[in-house]
C-alpha cells in the first residue's frame, strides 16, 4: 500500500470510503403478542382439551439486521393442564421490519377454571433479548360435562305400525 502522506509525519494513509470501519449497527427487538385460539376473537378463553396459539410479532427497531431470531413463551407459574410449545424462528429481520411467529398452546382435561399468565421473550443469535417481555393473560375453562337431552324414542316394530303388539318383535 502506498501513501501520499509525507514520511515521518505520523499521518495515517487515506482509506476508501467505508473501508476498514465497523459500523455499530445493532438490532433492537420489540415484541407484541396476541392470543389466537378458537375463542380468541371475542373472549380470550382457552378451553380444556383444546389448541390455541400466541401470535408474536417481533419488530426490529434498530439500524442493524437481526439474525436467528427466536421467540420463547413461558408460564409465570406452573399450571396443570396447559403446555407451551417451542417458539418460532426467523432467519433474519431487516431494520424497520417485523415478522409474526407462532407459539402453540395445548391443553388437557386437567385444566381448571381461572387464568394463566404467559411471558414472551425474543432474542437473536447473539442472545440480545428484547427490552420488553410482554405479559398476556388468558382465561382458562375446565372441561364441562355434556348436557344430554332425550328428545324421543323411535320404534321399529315388525308390523311397521309403530305400536308394540302381543308376540311382536321389536
Amino acid at each position: 500500500a502506498r501513501s501520499d502522506a509525507p514520511r515521518g509525519t505520523g499521518a495515517a494513509p487515506a482509506l476508501p470510503e467505508g473501508a476498514g470501519r465497523t459500523p455499530n449497527s445493532l438490532p433492537s427487538l420489540a415484541v407484541r403478542v396476541a392470543f389466537a385460539g378458537a375463542r380468541a376473537e371475542y373472549d380470550n378463553v382457552i378451553d380444556a382439551e383444546a389448541l390455541g396459539a400466541l401470535d408474536v410479532t417481533v419488530w426490529n427497531d434498530g439500524p442493524g439486521i437481526a439474525y436467528g431470531v427466536t421467540v420463547a413463551a413461558s408460564l409465570e407459574r406452573p399450571t396443570p393442564g396447559i403446555d407451551v410449545g417451542s417458539g418460532g424462528r426467523a432467519d433474519s429481520i431487516p431494520a424497520g421490519r417485523g415478522v409474526t411467529l407462532r407459539v402453540e398452546l395445548a391443553t388437557s382435561n386437567q385444566l381448571g377454571d381461572g387464568t394463566v399468565a404467559v411471558r414472551v421473550r425474543a432474542s437473536d443469535r447473539a442472545d440480545r433479548a428484547s427490552a420488553d417481555a410482554p405479559r398476556l393473560v388468558v382465561r382458562t375453562r375446565a372441561p364441562r360435562p355434556p348436557v344430554l337431552v332425550l328428545e324421543g324414542i323411535g320404534l321399529r316394530d315388525q308390523s311397521g305400525n309403530g305400536r308394540i303388539e302381543p308376540r311382536e318383535i321389536v
